[in-house]
């Protein structure tokens, strides 16, 4: 869970949640070390070799509050998981959820909550491709410059 308010400053040009995330997974020793630079938005390229890592928002909400929206956001993201081995996609799936578990708050956008899906296994024996999907949401709020 991330700690209310945190902010952490790694690249001043962040300003967007799915910005946030990718800067957040490539900044990570264990991520980088599992996945190098298999890191993909959206759909991973045909030939790539596993582990990788695809991720995708899904949904993004504005929350509201009795006098109208407030500054809070909700964005919804799936990630996916694939490689030939299976556990290499559990190693893989672990040193991600560590790094956004804690806290994916870049630059100008603050977390206050990050709340994980339980993850859906797969095997396409067509393919030799196993694959862990997972949802999660972030409450976040974008900090206003000065």
């Amino acid at each position: 869970m991330a700690k209310f308010g945190e902010v952490l400053f790694i690249d001043s040009d962040v300003t967007d949640i799915e910005t946030a995330l990718y800067q957040t997974l490539i900044s990570n020793v264990g991520v980088v070390a599992v996945l190098a630079a298999r890191i993909y938005p959206m759909i991973a390229p045909q030939d790539v070799i596993g582990p990788f890592l695809v991720y995708e928002r899904l949904t993004s909400e504005l929350d509201y509050a009795q006098d109208g929206p407030s500054a809070l956001k909700t964005a919804r993201f799936r990630l996916t998981l694939g490689s030939g081995k299976y556990a290499d996609v559990l190693a893989a799936y672990k040193v991600v959820y560590a790094a956004i578990q804690p806290s994916m708050s870049i630059n100008q956008i603050t977390t206050y909550g990050i709340f994980f899906n339980e993850p859906d296994d797969a095997y396409y024996q067509e393919s030799n491709l196993h694959q862990r999907t997972v949802e999660f949401d972030v409450q976040y709020k974008l900090i206003q410059g000065d």
